[in-house]
């Protein structure tokens, strides 16, 4: 086995070892004149790394941080904080996850979720969705808390439309044949002032009396729901039997508030 040493100072140390291969064929080291420059890499040059597309991965490690940068050779995903990244951007265990997802029908193309806290346990999702039906183009928003999904909390279709239980500002179905709230949103409870006349007051409060609040009865075609002392915690309703003008309680009366 050849061995080949380079002194670099008089007192013999600083010795650079090159051990050739246990081969008996040749090898040549051509080195370059003294007028010569060295191949170097240059930082301010171009550079390309794994030019050939090998399953290779490439990482970067920070102080405490393992995988501060990590591209993914399988499928070119990168990672940061992560070492398995599952989309094609994948930042800190879910905080931020970007992703172009598959291009089959009425399949998720595009999210982004945001963490709301430091251990990533609550976060806010959105996505994009894409098909042959009416669900191209969605947009849908979802939140999570203690690391479960919550569902879809709104959703924008390609026409427009925002579709969502919290749109409207408040709203509340409620039964005086046997007192008591139905369903709601927005709505801390009910009182009955007396036959057909029920305030209903309002969570969290409107910004001001300026909102528009509409209601109506079901099972009946004559009942009418009127309304009066609008206040930014409270209104009062009036259900009637249209032709008569009689106070009703009926089984189901609802109403929607929308404003600020």
């Amino acid at each position: 086995m050849a061995k080949v040493k380079i002194q670099g100072h008089a007192s013999g140390t600083g010795i650079l070892t090159v051990t050739a291969p246990n081969t008996s064929t040749d090898r040549t080291i051509t080195l370059p004149d003294e007028t010569a420059t060295l191949s170097t890499f240059d930082p301010d040059g171009a550079q390309v790394f794994n030019e050939s597309g090998a399953d290779v991965d490439f990482r970067v490690e920070g102080s405490g941080e393992a995988n501060a940068l990590f591209v993914q050779g399988s499928d070119g995903n990168v990672g940061i904080g992560v070492s398995s990244p599952q989309e094609l951007l994948h930042i800190k265990d879910g905080s931020i996850a970007v992703g172009n997802g598959t291009a089959s029908n009425n399949t998720q193309v595009g999210r982004i979720g945001f963490s709301t806290d430091s251990s990533n346990s609550r976060f806010i999702g959105m996505e994009c969705y894409r098909g042959g039906d009416a669900a191209n183009g969605d947009l849908r928003f979802h939140t999570y808390g203690g690391d479960s999904d919550a569902g879809e909390r709104l959703r924008i279709t390609n026409d427009g439309r925002g579709l969502s239980q919290f749109t409207a500002k408040a709203w509340c179905v409620w039964n005086l044949s046997t007192p008591g709230i139905i369903d709601s949103h927005n709505i801390s409870g009910i009182s009955d002032d007396g036959t057909g006349i029920t305030t209903v007051s309002i969570d969290v409060n409107m910004a001001n009396a300026l909102y528009s609040v509409v209601g109506s009865v079901t099972n009946s075609s004559r009942g009418v729901v009127a309304m009066s002392d609008l206040a930014v915690d409270a209104v009062t309703t009036h259900t009637r039997e249209a032709h008569t003008g009689d106070y009703t309680d009926y089984g189901s009366t609802s109403i929607v508030f929308f404003g600020d």
